[in-house]
């Protein structure tokens, strides 16, 4: 078995790490929230609305909180924006909890 060389692994793992750090989940804010069409911002809801279920087909919560359909909970986002919440959305969706 040959030794990769030090340049060889180096850039391996450079291309290891981007990959994680392209994987992770961005953070949403008001401004990029403001700049999105309505089907981004269905398709954010949705995205949430799939972590939760599994996060509770995993067995981490007792239920889903978030019964309301998906252009409810954009309109209740585009609220709190218009009402100058400066959160994520992650961080006001976690509050529109029934």
């Amino acid at each position: 078995m040959t030794r990769l060389p030090i340049l060889r692994r180096l850039a391996l793992a450079i291309c290891l790490l981007l990959v994680l750090v392209g994987c992770g989940r961005p953070e949403i804010n008001r401004d990029r929230w403001l700049r999105m069409s309505s089907a981004e911002k269905r398709l954010t809801i949705s995205s949430l609305r799939g972590r939760e279920v599994a996060i509770v087909r995993k067995g981490g919560a007792v239920g889903p909180t978030h019964p309301l359909s998906d252009d409810v909970y954009v309109a209740l986002v585009d609220r709190a924006y218009r009402a100058g919440d400066q959160r994520t959305v992650t961080a006001i969706w976690g509050h529109l909890r029934n």
